[in-house]
């Protein structure tokens, strides 16, 4: 007598590692690294996926419990617990994409606590171990405005010798901050907390987005004011920032497909580089228009959204380069009545500068 064995097949666990998204932890995955700012895993099924750094809440590695540790205190609160943890990592570990990521979250823990001096050590070894820019948008800044002027000065002095040493990108990314931090930029003024509110050139090019981001690379950006919510660790932000207009386009309507609950952002990001790709491209009527569009489905579609305010900013200036005067005092006027100038005196300073070039 033949019995008949059934073997099952079932797909076996990608891995033991784990990656928080959306607030949850995604377990049984097998993360492979980071690369252009995306984060690279494999979930249970085998498929293999990519999220935005920006997007990414936390990681765990089988082979790195003291990472696990790290995210248990971070969502405790434990600042120094998490930091020990985070250290504990990046010392016993050669993989670069891991000690670059470290590193990252290094700097911000660092920077929280005002460990201007620990801060700026890590900050400036991911700048020497050649790690990508996007690592080094998010300099120490809150802390070393905090520090006392013998500090500042250590540091300034620090930064300008580390920079003879770095690859051309790098020390571009490095230059942003010894700038900011030069004497004649007063720490904790404009360099870092968002500028002059009258709306000067250093509300402008000094904090374009906020929370302590350089200035771009091009000058030649049309505008460097980015609402004050925008997620500034998220890839299409930091392309914008460095006047990657035409990379942050299409990286934006690649993201817009499969990231719902940022649709908002999206549409925002992608506003800005189509109004900073149109004036590149010999004031394109055409680009304005598909602006103004993307910034007016923001409105249209969100209306409870914090990028209502900005975009209607936005699609003023689109109506005012378009030639269309009427409807971008409307829009301009609308925006003045909702934006709150002590919420986002960044914004109110950029709306005064269009209704002043209206009247």
């Amino acid at each position: 007598m033949l019995i008949a064995v059934v073997v099952v097949f079932c797909p076996r666990p990608a891995g033991a590692d784990e990656i928080k998204l959306g607030g949850f932890w995604i377990k049984d995955v097998s993360i492979q690294g980071i690369e252009g700012g995306q984060v690279l895993y494999v979930n249970r099924v085998g498929t293999e996926l990519s999220r935005p750094l920006g997007g990414v809440q936390g990681m765990r590695l089988t082979n790195f419990p003291q990472l696990g540790q790290a995210e248990e205190a971070a969502e405790r609160g434990d600042r120094r617990g998490e930091i020990e943890k985070l250290n504990h990592v990046r010392s016993r570990t050669n993989t670069q994409w891991l000690r670059n990521w470290v590193g990252y979250r290094l700097v911000a823990g660092y920077n929280d606590l005002g460990m201007a001096a620990e801060a700026m050590d890590v900050y400036l070894r991911l700048a020497m171990e050649q790690a990508p820019v996007y690592y080094l948008a998010h300099p120490p800044l809150e802390s070393v405005g905090r520090a006392d002027k013998g500090t500042q000065e250590q540091l300034r002095q620090r930064i300008a010798e580390t920079m003879e040493l770095l690859d051309p990108s790098q020390a571009a990314a490095v230059r942003q901050l010894l700038e900011a931090i030069s004497p004649d930029t007063p720490l904790g003024g404009a360099g870092l907390d968002g500028g002059d509110p009258s709306g000067g050139q250093a509300a402008t090019t000094q904090n374009p987005a906020g929370n302590g981001e350089p200035p771009p690379t091009t000058p030649s950006a049309l505008h460097l004011t980015l609402a004050k919510d925008l997620d500034v660790g998220d890839p299409v932000t930091i392309m914008l920032i460095h006047g990657q207009f035409e990379e942050a386009l299409s990286q934006a309507n690649k993201l817009m497909e499969n990231d719902g609950e940022k649709l908002p952002m999206r549409l925002y990001q992608r506003g800005i580089a189509l109004l900073n790709l149109a004036q590149d491209d010999n004031d394109d009527p055409k680009r304005y228009q598909d602006a103004g569009l993307s910034f007016m489905s923001v409105v249209a579609y969100f209306p409870k959204s914090s990028y209502v305010a900005p975009s209607i900013v936005e699609a003023g200036l689109v109506h005012q380069r378009i030639g269309r005067a009427g409807i971008a005092r409307k829009l301009l006027d609308q925006a003045s009545a909702i934006l709150d100038p002590e919420d986002d005196p960044r914004y109110a300073a950029r709306l005064q500068e269009l209704l002043d070039a209206a009247d």
